[in-house]
């Protein structure tokens, strides 16, 4: 018969190990990919596809690191950003021109350019594929507001001034990401989630500034230094482990992406529970 001593040893046990999920938490590197030149952006898609942005170029390599679509406009200049959260409808922002481009799978055009200037939008600083209606988030600086457009060039929402509507609102927007209908937006220390319609559904005081896995009842969270998970029931927050290896971790729980701060390689990552 057990001792009420090694009883409530035992109890203590199970309650750290309930209390402390980050022992049942580790990361695995399944591939590891070296770049060979410079590059001023990367992305990877959920079929493991990456995307290298050189300037005017952007480059679509299976995971072999082998090159099998490209694509550039010299008469826009320089790619600020490609969202690929759609992989059969990639975007790319040109931010100094105010445009957005349309593509698809191939890295063809497949529509005609979005013109943000002559919706008076001059400060467009990140966009985002909606799945729900094609349509396209962005956030635009200058005016403090997240807006939907169509491909037709229409707007279709406005969330008005983000720091008069939202509470302790820490702006500006650097990231935004949609998944299941809902557009979760991110500054450096903070995630706003909102509905398909746009309305403010959870505030997530924590930063994901450097990567944001989303899961049915989780979120991992990544701010360059820590992995963090963070419950939607219970709205907790616990530290998974310390890396700061990476400048940013996209992708899924199965499989996510880690690149390396001077993008000199990528790392493939499984977490495990």
């Amino acid at each position: 018969m057990k001792s009420l001593k090694s009883v409530i040893q035992s109890a203590n046990i199970i309650l750290f190990l309930i209390f402390n999920p980050s022992i049942f938490f580790s990361q695995k590197i399944s591939k590891e990919i070296a770049l060979s030149y410079q590059i001023d952006g990367i992305n990877v898609d959920r079929y493991g596809y990456i995307y290298e942005i050189s300037y005017d170029n952007l480059f679509k390599k299976n995971k072999n690191n082998q090159i099998i679509y490209s694509y550039s406009n010299k008469n826009l200049g320089k790619i600020s950003q490609v969202d690929v959260s759609n992989p059969l409808r990639p975007l790319l922002l040109y931010r100094d021109m105010g445009v957005i481009c349309v593509l698809d799978n191939t890295l063809s055009q497949q529509e005609k350019n979005i013109d943000l200037n002559s919706l008076s939008l001059y400060q467009t600083n990140c966009i985002a594929n909606s799945n729900f209606d094609n349509g396209i988030w962005l956030f635009d600086v200058d005016i403090n507001e997240i807006i939907k457009v169509d491909i037709h060039s229409n707007i279709t929402y406005r969330s008005g001034n983000l720091a008069v509507i939202l509470p302790d609102f820490k702006g500006p927007i650097i990231r935004m990401e949609e998944y299941n209908k809902h557009l979760f937006a991110f500054t450096k220390n903070q995630i706003f989630e909102f509905d398909q319609f746009g309305s403010l559904v959870h505030t997530i005081p924590a930063s994901a500034s450097m990567g944001f896995i989303y899961d049915n009842d989780s979120y991992i969270l990544y701010d360059g230094t820590y992995f963090l998970k963070y419950f939607k029931l219970d709205f907790k927050l616990d530290t998974l482990i310390k890396n700061s290896s990476y400048l940013k971790v996209v992708g899924e729980l199965n499989e996510a992406v880690g690149f390396y701060k001077d993008l000199t390689k990528i790392q493939f990552l499984k977490f495990d529970f």
